[in-house]
């Protein structure tokens, strides 16, 4: 494991046991915070109204991919990686919401976060069982592009393309659920 991984591998399984803030976990890691887009999480009944912007990253075949495939779909974007011990929490959870949901008009995206090459993560999403669209990105993108750091991280995208949510660390099929409802 890369040294930088492995520092953030174990922020996150510090920030996961020890309830450190994503503030807390970027001073220790020596990063600045990051205002616009942090991934900070809302909290309850609050709302963002960010815009998407109109990225694409490369899927699994090598072709690039919008982040939303289609207008008026809600888009249930992932971050995630391989070696993140608390995304394996929530990925039965996505593969789930995937085949409950995708009939109404909902579109499971996962972004995996420095996680190999193509063929690395088509070998653990076929393990996983993993068959929504994937993605393949960095953490120098998802941080340039969103303000993220530490994962899994959630981000919940209206039909008019607007960022509504945004869910930080393991979440349950319920959580997810009650993220999505509103924007149905």
């Amino acid at each position: 494991m890369r040294p930088r991984r492995a520092v953030l591998v174990s922020l996150c399984a510090l920030a996961m046991a020890g309830g450190w803030s994503v503030e807390t976990m970027r001073h220790a890691a020596g990063m600045p915070f990051l205002p616009a887009l942090a991934a900070e999480g809302l909290p309850p009944g609050r709302e963002d109204h960010t815009p998407l912007p109109p990225l694409a990253l490369p899927d699994l075949a090598g072709q690039r991919q919008a982040l939303r495939a289609t207008s008026d779909e809600v888009t249930v974007l992932n971050f995630w990686a391989t070696w993140c011990v608390p995304c394996l929490k929530e990925l039965p959870e996505l593969v789930a919401l995937h085949h409950q949901w995708q009939e109404r008009g909902v579109h499971v995206v996962g972004v995996a976060i420095d996680s190999g090459d193509p063929a690395d993560v088509r070998t653990f999403a076929a393990r996983h069982g993993l068959d929504y669209t994937l993605l393949l990105g960095t953490q120098q993108w998802a941080r340039t592009h969103f303000g993220l750091f530490g994962l899994p991280v959630t981000i919940v995208v209206d039909r008019q393309g607007q960022i509504r949510q945004r869910l930080i660390g393991p979440q349950t099929g319920a959580q997810f659920e009650a993220a999505i409802r509103p924007y149905l």
